[in-house]
């Protein structure tokens, strides 16, 4: 929300004009300080709302601004710093939870999405719980996950552990007290968390590297094939 200094003071706003002015200075700063962060290895975390495009005629569609961007979305404040920034999250706050029900928690779940990455594929979002009391929550959060990937078992309004019959069923509720506890659960819910974790790491579309997945890439390679293909095509001509 950089500003400049004569923006600041008018008693109505500019319009158009202090976007314009509020967009270059974001540009100058970031143009100047990126050099420096680089170089001191310090990470800058910036934060941006999304808001309405508002458009003088209804009936027409602009493409967003950032591929993560819906229709109708937009951000202030330029381009530039979507273009330079090497990881974008975006936020979306969907489902409010309240006090009487589910994890007995005031609070809602944010959903985390992967708009710009240079080392994963875009597009990937996952659920987080967010505690109005305390901020994100850990053990929660983990519980979302597993639940929603199938590997804690809803019935009714009972949770079970995926391929542990031996651990008694439990609730929302009772999770966190049952967690901190009872050592044999605590035990059996990391176990199944590994793997829900490791599936979730391998899940077909992920771009991990993988030796194997690598030599079979390599077994063909479609420049070397064309390169050798222009050569011949040239030493016939020559």
């Amino acid at each position: 929300m950089l500003m400049p200094e004569k923006y600041l003071e008018e008693e109505e706003l500019s319009g158009q004009m202090s976007a314009t002015a509020a967009a270059k200075t974001n540009s100058s700063v970031f143009k100047r300080i990126i050099p420096m962060l680089k170089a001191a290895n310090i990470i800058l975390f910036v934060v941006n709302h999304i808001t309405e495009d508002v458009s003088i005629n209804p009936m027409q569609r602009k493409k967003p601004q950032a591929p993560y961007l819906k229709m109708g979305e937009t951000l202030g404040g330029g381009r530039l710093v979507n273009y330079v920034t090497n990881l974008v999250i975006r936020l979306d706050d969907n489902t409010k939870l309240k006090e009487t029900e589910g994890y007995g928690i005031r609070g809602s779940i944010v959903e985390f999405t992967i708009g710009k990455s240079r080392t994963c594929p875009m597009g990937r979002s996952i659920n987080m719980i967010f505690n109005f009391a305390c901020g994100f929550d850990r053990e929660l959060s983990l519980l979302q996950f597993m639940k929603e990937y199938g590997y804690v078992i809803t019935k009714g309004a009972y949770l079970k552990l995926k391929d542990h019959d031996e651990i008694k069923m439990f609730t929302h509720k009772t999770f966190k007290e049952r967690l901190n506890e009872d050592e044999e659960f605590q035990k059996a819910f990391i176990e199944t968390a590994m793997v829900a974790l490791e599936g979730l790491i391998n899940k077909p579309g992920n771009y991990f590297y993988d030796e194997e997945v690598q030599e079979e890439e390599n077994k063909f390679d479609i420049t070397a094939a064309l390169m050798s293909n222009i050569n011949q095509q040239l030493a016939k001509v020559a």
